[in-house]
């Protein structure tokens, strides 16, 4: 982020004669091990734009996909910053708005930073969002069968796997005396 900062004072010292919108959405919480769709909006017009996502540690990064321009135009890569990989698209191109869908593992609370620079002819710009995401724990004993719960910990929320000996006695009754009478009407008949 300290290599970020005078590279935007740079941008700023420049002027900037043309804007470039970026927007970030996703929900606000998820359980833990839940994958995320979030999905980052770019519009305006630009020649090239830089994409660099800081991502928090226990999100990863799983699939990606871009709609409103052509993937073709579009180059993934995984930069290095202080030593941390940060996922890194250069767009070319971009006439209007690209809505980049972005599935991501989540482990732990975090926020998701987009840092995007642009140019168009001779003018640059950059554009900074950010959205927070909260990790919602399981809470047993609250009617509801969450990430995280299951019949062995929490089978307030979802239930047992005990077998219903009823059903089972009835089943086996029932075996029983089909097969009692199968053998006694063999017996009598034959």
């Amino acid at each position: 982020m300290k290599k970020v900062i005078p590279f935007i004072i740079f941008l700023l010292i420049i002027g900037i004669s043309f804007s470039l919108g970026t927007e970030i959405k996703m929900p606000n919480e998820t359980g833990v091990n839940s994958t995320v769709l979030s999905s980052i909006k770019l519009t305006g017009n630009a020649d090239k734009v830089d994409l660099a996502l800081i991502v928090p540690s226990g999100w990863t990064l799983e699939s990606w996909n871009v709609y409103g321009i052509p993937k073709e135009n579009v180059n993934f890569t995984y930069e290095n910053l202080n030593g941390k990989k940060i996922p890194h698209f250069k767009i070319k191109d971009l006439v209007s708005e690209a809505t980049f869908s972005l599935y991501f593992k989540i482990k732990e609370s975090g926020k998701l930073e987009s840092i995007v620079t642009y140019q168009k002819d001779n003018n640059s710009g950059f554009s900074i969002a950010s959205k927070s995401l909260k990790i919602k724990y399981s809470t047993c004993g609250n009617g509801i069968c969450e990430p995280g719960e299951n019949a062995k910990n929490c089978p307030v929320d979802c239930g047992t796997k005990k077998t219903n000996y009823i059903v089972l006695v009835g089943l086996s009754t029932i075996i029983i005396v089909g097969i009692g009478y199968w053998l006694w009407r063999r017996k009598h008949v034959y």
